[in-house]
């Protein structure tokens, strides 16, 4: 199969996350910079607008075995090959934060599947000599939690995307992402902090980037325990999850779990999820709708993860 030429017009810039070393044509502000050598390489270039292939098609995607066809109207067109290269088909007049969203999220999504790394939406901290992931759907939470340990002192491995990977006696290991959580206004009003310093992660809005250098951990942590953030009518609680449910949870909580089937990779993610329900604790996490009880929240986990 040929696939479209990138074509290298603009500086290259170099950073790691993910545990990968990175070539980008994009300056990319968020991410920890890098040498040379990399493992995955971002360019601009020309990108089809259907694969000539596809095993699946589903909404804004096309996917066959090796590569991702990502199509998001206004903005860009992203082709994600074998785990390996990102090509970027940029709109005129398209911001780079606006191209940023869809390359650091649902590109890079798809390339850690490619990867064979199981990416989970899921924010992480470091305890003691291990981490912690927070699940969650979008809005429960997890980068106001990772923003709040971070303050208290804890290291923050990911935020939103938490790639984790298993060495040869399958110890699941969460790999850093980058040194920033992103914030709605309200929570950045629970912190006490003024967003106009703060950069948007898109002109469109209102959520800002938090550097979060200075608490960030650059090196890959065992996983030790899974908190999956729920909602509930008027109270604060924990409780595990224990059999089936925690396979179903995780399965639930994968992240950009439709591009599994076109991309080849349904079974050994299924391989990934049983053996990460069988070695892990996981516990559900219930705070009320109306109230985020934050500091409470807080205290209550890390009596849970330091017991």
């Amino acid at each position: 199969m040929s696939f479209p030429q990138a074509t290298s017009t603009v500086d290259t810039h170099y950073y790691t996350a993910f545990g990968l070393r990175i070539a980008s044509c994009l300056p990319c502000p968020e991410l920890v910079e890098g040498t040379a050598d990399p493992d995955v390489t971002i360019s601009y270039g020309d990108v089809p607008e259907s694969l000539s292939d596809a095993a699946q098609i589903g909404l804004r995607f096309q996917a066959s075995p090796g590569e991702l066809l990502l199509v998001v109207d206004g903005v860009a067109r992203y082709l994600v090959r074998n785990g390996r290269g990102i090509i970027i088909d940029r709109m005129d007049g398209v911001s780079d934060s606006d191209i940023r969203i869809f390359l650091l999220g649902s590109a890079f999504g798809a390339l850690m599947h490619q990867r064979g790394l199981l990416a989970l939406h899921a924010s992480a901290i470091g305890v003691n000599d291990g981490c912690v992931a927070f699940l969650g759907y979008s809005g429960m939470g997890k980068s106001t939690l990772a923003t709040a340990f971070g303050r208290k002192g804890y290291s923050i491995l990911t935020d939103d995307v938490c790639a984790v990977g298993f060495d040869a006696e399958q110890v699941p290991t969460a790999v850093p992402g980058y040194p920033q959580t992103k914030l709605w206004l309200d929570s950045l009003k629970k912190f006490e902090m003024d967003p106009e310093p703060l950069r948007k992660i898109s002109p469109s809005l209102e959520k800002r980037a938090l550097p979060m250098s200075e608490a960030f951990s650059g090196k890959p942590l065992p996983l030790r325990r899974i908190y999956v953030l729920t909602h509930a009518e008027d109270e604060l609680s924990i409780e595990p999850i224990w059999g089936p449910e925690k396979f179903i949870e995780l399965r639930k909580h994968t992240y950009r779990p439709s591009f599994l089937e076109g991309l080849g990779v349904r079974v050994p993610h299924f391989q990934q999820l049983s053996v990460l329900a069988a070695q892990l604790p996981l516990v559900r996490v219930m705070r009320p709708y109306r109230s985020f009880m934050l500091d409470e929240l807080v205290s209550m986990l890390e009596e849970d993860f330091l017991e």
